[in-house]
């Protein structure tokens, strides 16, 4: 959890529609889904290895949710 703490921190988040706000409150879900799925298949991975794989996952799928839900927003 201290990966998502410090990187809300340093980041900015323009939000041009409620799609925006759905596409962050999914990936804190990602994120949160994804730390307790590795904590329960892989008991012995560090907590280092967690965070990050946890945080790829967050960046790939939000990367693809922004281009998917960039129509979207634009009239």
């Amino acid at each position: 959890m201290d990966f998502l703490v410090t990187s809300m921190r340093r980041t900015r988040i323009l939000v041009r529609s409620w799609h925006d706000i759905v596409l962050v409150v999914a990936l804190v879900g990602v994120y949160i889904l994804m730390d307790f799925l590795l904590k329960k298949v892989f008991p012995k991975l560090s907590p280092k290895a967690v965070d990050i794989i946890s945080g790829i996952t967050v960046i790939v799928v939000g990367v693809v949710g922004y281009i998917l839900i960039t129509p979207l927003t634009q009239k």
